[in-house]
Parts: C-alpha cells; sequence; structure tokens
C-alpha cells in the first residue's frame, strides 16, 4: 500500500515543484571546463612562469599560491549562413562575443594573477560567474583538479608489500 503511495506522489508531483539543490560554493560547469580543455590545446591559455633573472625570483617575492594565466582570444570567422562570426572551436566549447570578450578584457601584460588559495580571479567572467577558465587552468598546472574539474585526491598510505617476505626464506630451510 505504501508503495502505490509513493507511485502515485512521485506521477502526480511536478520536477517544477522540486526545489533546485543550493550551492554553497560556485561549481564548474561543463561547458567551461570543455572550453578550457581546448583554449589549452589550442595555446591560447597558458601559464606565465616567472623566470629565474627576474627581480621577483631574486626578491623571493614570487608567491607559490599566485599563478599568472594568460589568455588569448580565439580568432572568430565570419560564417556567411548565419551572417555573424563564430569561434573556431567545437559548438560545445563556444562562448557568445560578450562572454568570450570578458575572459581577456582588462587583462594585464603578464596575465591574470590567479589566487589559488582564495579560488579568485579578476575577470569580469570570474566577478560574474564565480568560476573562469583561467582559474580552472591555474588549477590544473597546480594539479589541485584533472582534466573533469574533479578535485585530485593523494593516497599517501604506505605499500606494503603481498605475500611472503624475501628474509624468511633461510628460517624456512632449516625447518
Amino acid at each position: 500500500m505504501g508503495l502505490l503511495l509513493a507511485q502515485l506522489l512521485a506521477c502526480c508531483g511536478h520536477r517544477s515543484m522540486a526545489l533546485p539543490r543550493f550551492a554553497l560554493a560556485p561549481a564548474c560547469a561543463r561547458t567551461l571546463q570543455t572550453r578550457t580543455r581546448g583554449l589549452r590545446h589550442r595555446g591560447l591559455l597558458s601559464e606565465n612562469v616567472v623566470t629565474r633573472p627576474s627581480i621577483d625570483f631574486l626578491l623571493g617575492d614570487a608567491d607559490p599560491e599566485l599563478v599568472h594565466v594568460r589568455a588569448l582570444p580565439p580568432v572568430r570567422t565570419f560564417v556567411p549562413e548565419l551572417n555573424r562570426a563564430r569561434e573556431d572551436m567545437a559548438i560545445s566549447a563556444q562562448f557568445g562575443v560578450h562572454y568570450a570578450r570578458m575572459e581577456v578584457e582588462g587583462q594585464p601584460r603578464t596575465g591574470w594573477p590567479v589566487d589559488l588559495r582564495a579560488s579568485y580571479c579578476p575577470c569580469k567572467y570570474h566577478f560574474k560567474m564565480g568560476y573562469c577558465c583561467h582559474l580552472l587552468c591555474a588549477q590544473q598546472s597546480r594539479s589541485v583538479v584533472d582534466e573533469s574539474g574533479e578535485e585530485i585526491l593523494v593516497n599517501r598510505k604506505r605499500v606494503q608489500n603481498a605475500g611472503r617476505p624475501q628474509s624468511i626464506g633461510h628460517a624456512l630451510r632449516r625447518l
């Protein structure tokens, strides 16, 4: 009887009445992961590394939690059938003109200074959406997250050898 009532409630209830899950922290969207992967493969998104002869390296001011990510806008080609310009990327990784402009507008010469400790990037896209391709690229380059945006977990357990110990061989021969 209880099972029938549960099925009746499931049939009568509409999914618009269900409350959405409330996120406590911004999450990386699949489209942003695809776009970041596409930009990195094309060389349009890269980490600006502090070199040894630079003054930051010599003074020791280079913060390991601060990563400079340089972004270049993808090439846009005109499509006559649509009468508009499109990015030369996969359809799932394409952004509109305004969102794509937010990624590079106001970028310093050395790239966006991404703070890994606070998960913050000063670009306009991060300000609007709470996550951006620069932050994802910095996290991937420092092995904080993998290609799918999931946090990398490290197994620090000691490896235990299985089977008979090597040093016990002579003790068994004496018996």
